[in-house]
């Protein structure tokens, strides 16, 4: 009977450092993004481009889990601000084709390394098996999260 208060303390206590850490990261990462004009849907797009190919809005509509409609929007507002182009698809008149600009394709390169940096920054001082356990247990509550985003569809 002693241990479900302690096993709901744990509980609370991993849920509250959770919470903690998603919003002091992410307000970190909003506000390194913004002083670059970017948002985290607008960076995701450079990150995508930047890892895979150039690709037709819909392919990248189904990689970044949206709607064509944001996608398009996306789209216009980082081509508008030179981070990527259209063009047309060689051989689909139908698709268009996004590209990273030169100015899109390095800032993705900077952002991949300052990335880099921040990892090693945060956890380079983690020894391996505690490391080993945060990856297992942060993989353990997302796909958690899937299930419960699933549940609720």
């Amino acid at each position: 009977m002693s241990s479900e208060p302690e096993v709901g303390a744990e509980l609370m206590a991993a849920f509250d450092l959770t919470f903690e850490l998603a919003a002091r990261l992410s307000a970190r990462m909003e506000s390194d993004l913004a002083s670059r004009g970017l948002n985290t849907s607008r960076a995701e797009v450079l990150f995508t481009l930047h890892g895979h190919r150039p690709m037709v809005q819909r392919e990248l509509s189904q990689v970044l889990h949206c709607t064509p409609r944001y996608v398009t929007a996306l789209i216009d507002g980082l081509e508008a601000d030179g981070w990527v182009r259209r063009e047309r698809h060689p051989t689909d008149r139908r698709a268009t084709v996004v590209r990273l600009t030169d100015q899109g394709g390095a800032a993705a390169a900077r952002m991949h390394a300052e990335r880099l940096a921040a990892a090693s920054q945060l956890f380079g001082n983690v020894p391996q098996s505690h490391l080993k356990s945060f990856i297992a247990v942060a993989r353990s509550v997302l796909a958690q999260l899937g299930k419960v985003d699933r549940d609720h569809a």
